[in-house]
């Protein structure tokens, strides 16, 4: 589980959010078989989570959303494509989003599987 991976994203319904960009945290839970590296030892047989946040840092900061669904549905869509994913949950949140005052924090969550 990758937790609170924080980034500058341009997501939002207003201009001003899509211009000016704001933080929010990204939660992703992985599902993978973990009984080959468990028994192997090799970072090979799993998700290796560095460079799954590298990835999920450039796809948030160099696309432009509207929704964070639609976000949400590009990270879960990246994840599925690498070889040992079987599932993802996908959790965004923006803090202090810029329209409600007395709202901590705007979130969506999504969960997708690999198709067989």
């Amino acid at each position: 589980m990758v937790s609170g991976l924080a980034l500058f994203s341009h997501c939002g319904v207003t201009a001003e959010e899509r211009v000016v960009g704001q933080r929010v945290l990204i939660d992703l839970e992985v599902v993978v078989d973990l009984g080959d590296a468990a028994r192997r030892g090799e970072l090979d047989a799993t998700v290796d989570y560095a460079d799954l946040c590298r990835q999920v840092l450039d796809i948030g900061t160099r696309t432009r959303h509207t929704l964070l669904e639609a976000l949400a549905i590009d990270l879960a869509e990246a994840v599925l494509l690498r070889p040992r994913a079987r599932e993802v949950r996908v959790r965004i949140t923006k803090p202090h989003p810029p329209i409600a005052s007395d709202v901590v924090a705007f979130s969506v969550e999504l969960t997708r599987r690999r198709a067989e």
